[in-house]
């Protein structure tokens, strides 16, 4: 009986320390989740090696004056204009190094960072557009050669930051 008491006097132990720690956990959390970089804000597009060019998994045909916007809580958001409509879903980043990884849901994909600055971004994209392959395009030759450059270079993308909100 007296080791049942114990363990019953432990437990209420453990659950009271466990509560105590849950709200500077929290915080902690949350301060951590909070980034501080040249990355964050919203940046447009004013170059692409390929147009247009697709952003994973909803951002099919992207061109030129599309926006990126990188939050602080480190959530993205492509939208297909400055005042455009959005086309990701529940995607978040996290820079590493030279790399740019988002994740969407149980997906993670990586851009690299060619260069960031306060004022411009360039990264690249190792994948292919869907819309390339259709059987149309790939019996057309000039098609082929523009596939084969992709294979080889990628997508490099060049994105300035717009100032003020845009």
């Amino acid at each position: 009986m007296k080791h049942l008491a114990y363990i019953i006097i432990l437990i209420a132990l453990i659950g009271c320390k466990s509560e105590n720690k849950k709200p500077d956990s929290g915080q902690t959390e949350t301060a951590e989740k909070e980034i501080n970089s040249p990355i964050v804000g919203k940046w447009k597009v004013i170059n692409s090696t390929v147009l247009p060019f697709e952003h994973i998994s909803y951002c099919d045909k992207l061109e030129l004056n599309s926006v990126f916007e990188f939050k602080a809580d480190q959530t993205l958001n492509v939208y297909e204009s400055n005042d455009g409509k959005i086309c990701t879903k529940d995607q978040t980043f996290k820079v590493r190094g030279k790399t740019l990884e988002i994740l969407e849901w149980d997906m993670l994909f990586d851009y690299e960072i060619e260069s960031l600055n306060s004022d411009t971004l360039k990264f690249k994209i190792d994948r292919t557009p869907d819309y390339f392959w259709t059987e149309s395009n790939l019996n057309d030759e000039e098609i082929k050669n523009e596939l084969e450059e992709i294979k080889q270079n990628g997508i490099t993308i060049t994105l300035i930051k717009i100032k003020n909100g845009g």
